[in-house]
């Protein structure tokens, strides 16, 4: 007897029922994770795109566990098989071979990403190293947050090697607006340094 909807490829020798106390509060509670792990993704802090993938897969989990628990099989010994249905000897190749490849490609993924991982490291470093040479300060930024800051502006702002990275230039320069900044254009401003001094600067 073929199975309830939605698994209508699946076959069973009997009849499958759901428990919906189970399905409805796992689709209610799994589909705002999911759309809350979409929100986290696009998110300018790198710590909140981090808990974008744990979260979707905290609701596909979800879901899946749930939908497992949810389903019965009630075996019937006089319920037949229609002449289209293709037995498990024939579909479990088929279902290896798939998983197999998915396997494969997630593999072959994983090693691009971890090549541009390098790539990108590599060019930080070459960046990094040719805004060294820059008498003058320079910040590379992303939006409000500091990707690169070179040894000037360390010296002037008075902070460590490498602690300007990933910090938000409004906390740097509290009085400047960079988003509102017109292109060409010089500001005056004022620099707050790791010892809370103020330094006046042209940006």
């Amino acid at each position: 007897m073929q199975a309830a909807r939605p698994l209508d490829a699946y076959l069973v020798k009997g009849t499958v029922s759901w428990n919906l106390w189970l399905v409805v509060p796992s689709i209610l509670t799994s589909l705002p994770i999911s759309g809350l792990a979409m929100v986290a993704v696009g998110h300018r802090d790198r710590r909140i795109r981090q808990a974008g993938a744990p979260l979707l897969l905290f609701s596909i989990g979800l879901l899946h566990f749930c939908g497992m628990a949810a389903m019965s099989l009630h075996y019937d010994p006089a319920a037949t098989f229609p002449a289209y249905a293709v037995s498990p000897q024939a579909i479990t190749p088929v279902v290896a071979g798939v998983s197999l490849g998915l396997i494969v490609l997630a593999i072959v993924g994983w090693r691009f990403d971890l090549a541009a991982k390098v790539r990108l490291r590599q060019d930080r470093r070459r960046l990094r190293e040719l805004a060294d040479v820059a008498l003058e300060g320079l910040l590379i930024c992303s939006n409000d947050e500091i990707v690169t800051a070179n040894n000037s502006v360390e010296r002037l702002s008075q902070y460590a090697s490498g602690t300007l990275v990933g910090s938000s230039v409004s906390r740097l320069l509290p009085g400047l607006d960079v988003a509102s900044l017109p292109e060409r254009e010089e500001r005056e401003s004022e620099l707050i340094t790791a010892a809370g001094t103020t330094v006046p600067v042209r940006v």
